[in-house]
């Protein structure tokens, strides 16, 4: 069971999405106080995207609309975690380097929320088993 399993199960039994990610990002702080690998964070990323995604399904919004709300999501969680991949003597070049990363971030994840929302959907419809 991958570290976003978890994640993924405990927000899943939360009924609203701010309820989702804020259990999520308690969660994540949990996880996080020994510093994050690339890929734990990426993943978690990720695990995020597709809590919100599936949450937002049921809620009366457009596409763009939907989609701001990942992508502050992502945002929010890439200003508060980031810091915990870098290795400390890694921080000032980081910190210089950071909004730049930021930025290529929130292009990836905007692209996976089109590439993850016919995947969620299609999950949705397939009968459970």
């Amino acid at each position: 069971m991958t570290i976003s399993t978890n994640l993924l199960a405990d927000a899943e039994e939360q009924s609203g999405l701010a309820a989702k990610v804020n259990l999520f990002i308690d969660e994540m702080t949990a996880k996080a106080i020994d510093g994050l690998s690339l890929t734990e964070f990426v993943e978690l990323l990720v695990a995020a995207m597709r809590i919100c995604i599936e949450s937002l399904e049921t809620m009366m919004l457009d596409g763009p609309n939907r989609k701001i709300v990942v992508l502050s999501v992502v945002q929010t969680l890439f200003d508060r975690f980031s810091d915990s991949v870098v290795p400390i003597y890694l921080l000032p070049a980081w910190w210089i380097i950071k909004p730049a990363f930021r930025s290529l971030c929130l292009s990836l994840a905007a692209g996976t929320v089109e590439v993850l929302l016919p995947l969620i959907r299609k999950q949705n419809e397939s009968p459970k088993t």
